[in-house]
């Protein structure tokens, strides 16, 4: 098990975003698409992507402009840009996870990531209106769950002829 105070870090190089259409939750860098890396690596990119809703927001402001492309081209960590190093804070700061061990995540007073209260397990609809299949075991192979019986034909049973 985790503590709150380990983070996982995954590596992605050369991620597209096109096409996106998207919002905002209102605290700082909460547009519709960020970059954040802490390392130098291949770009990614950014291109064609609208708010439906008005303005399109990137952190940083110039994602479309700086990363056009995905061409492999090695660019400098986004966190050189202060707009990144922030969005790098507020990611930390929804996921409720330190950048510093011991030490809280570094929320801003004015920063709002609801938390889920309760999970709402809904009821399945009775057995006798859920669709079932007639046999799941037919085309997929003998296994655990589906062994398959060797069927006789009467060609094989029928008795040989003496020569």
């Amino acid at each position: 098990m985790r503590s709150r105070s380990q983070a996982c870090l995954s590596s992605s190089t050369q991620s597209r975003i096109r096409g996106h259409a998207g919002g905002s939750f209102g605290n700082p860098t909460n547009g519709d698409f960020a970059l954040t890396n802490t390392e130098a690596g291949p770009t990614d990119c950014f291109a064609g992507n609208v708010d439906s809703g008005g303005t399109l927001t990137s952190t940083p402001s110039n994602a479309e402009q700086m990363y056009p492309a995905c061409n492999g081209q090695t660019v400098a960590p986004s966190d050189s840009n202060p707009q990144s190093a922030i969005f790098t804070e507020e990611v930390a700061c929804d996921s409720q996870i330190s950048l510093t061990s011991g030490a809280q995540p570094p929320c801003a007073p004015t920063d709002s990531y609801p938390r889920r209260t309760r999970v709402v397990m809904h009821a399945l609809p009775p057995a006798s209106e859920l669709p079932t299949m007639a046999n799941p075991c037919a085309g997929v192979p003998a296994n655990p769950w589906c062994k398959h019986k060797k069927r006789r034909s009467k060609r094989h049973n029928a008795p040989r002829p003496r020569l």
